[in-house]
């Protein structure tokens, strides 16, 4: 954080955060590393201050619970399109009714609610929709779009007979395929407003996301292929390298679709509204996955003929 007085000749001063896994500022620091103000949250936002060097101007700071933007004056968050209280727990306005039900579950029927009554396990960039179930969908078409471009091929490209189907490539393909739907759709629900200009999402929460896209995929990479061999009989022949190597090439996989995915999300409804599901979020969803696909191709080539 930058800050200066009103005065012309004022300096600059610069600020570090210290955030959580959730996005949350618990901590400001000075330039030289002095912890200057802490923050405790409760689930809905409600926050515990203290001050450990008194009259900074890390006093003003704006940026504390998940990261939103807290309004000193009015004592609410704004979450890009709305403004929250963590006093009532709600929304101060109610949304757009085109997102009843949004979420598909009897909380986000009230336009008012925040996180869909469950702070702990979502989070609401922008002030209209949780994230999670988009992922959750983003995560299910990947695997499908996986599982069933692997079907295909070996009963159309090599003239497999339906019994003789290679169902642990299938299980490896499933599960790679869910894994880069899932960086698609973090890609899409963190990166996306992030390059639409969307403050309400922090630069930690989509280096996070990020991190997890990496981490999620390499784990499906790697343990794909060891399903595979086990269910073709052949774990006695796997090597760390083969496994390692699977994990690798998934995981460069993984970096790609996020940047697809961001780039996608950063247009549209999905760019100016944040994260819910509706048929244009389904749409830019595959749309992200078939962008992905000729980048995925030879790369698979690649990792199945290095490490079988």
């Amino acid at each position: 954080m930058m800050y200066r007085a009103t005065s012309a000749n004022a300096t600059w001063q610069t600020f570090w955060y210290e955030k959580n896994l959730q996005g949350d500022v618990v901590a400001v620091y000075s330039h030289d590393g002095v912890k200057l103000v802490s923050y405790a949250y409760d689930a809905w936002g409600n926050t515990t201050i203290t001050t450990h060097v008194s009259g900074t101007a890390a006093s003003y700071n704006p940026f504390r619970y998940r990261g939103y933007y807290y309004d000193r004056d009015i004592g609410l968050y704004c979450l890009g399109t709305r403004w929250y209280s963590t006093q009532f727990r709600r929304f101060l306005s109610p949304d757009d009714v085109s997102y009843l039900g949004a979420n598909g579950d009897l909380n986000s029927y009230n336009l008012y609610a925040y996180c869909s009554n469950n702070p702990v396990m979502y989070v609401d960039p922008t002030g209209h929709s949780i994230v999670l179930f988009t992922i959750v969908i983003g995560t299910l078409v990947g695997a499908f779009i996986g599982g069933g471009i692997d079907v295909c091929k070996q009963l159309i490209i090599d003239g497999t007979e339906f019994e003789n189907i290679n169902w642990g490539s299938v299980i490896n393909s499933t599960l790679v395929g869910g894994a880069l739907g899932f960086s698609n759709a973090m890609g899409v629900c963190f990166l996306g407003p992030a390059l639409a200009g969307l403050s309400t999402v922090s630069t930690s929460a989509t280096v996070c996301s990020f991190l997890a896209s990496i981490g999620v995929s390499a784990l499906a990479g790697g343990g794909g292929f060891v399903l595979q061999e086990l269910r073709n009989g052949n774990i006695d022949k796997v090597s760390i390298q083969q496994v390692i190597g699977h994990a690798g090439i998934v995981a460069i996989e993984a970096a790609y679709n996020f940047g697809i995915g961001g780039m996608i999300g950063s247009i549209g409804e999905v760019g100016t509204k944040g994260a819910r599901f509706s048929a244009e979020w389904l749409g830019k969803l595959i749309l992200g996955q078939e962008f992905s696909l000729p980048f995925k191709y030879p790369l698979d080539k690649l990792r199945k003929g290095i490490w079988g």
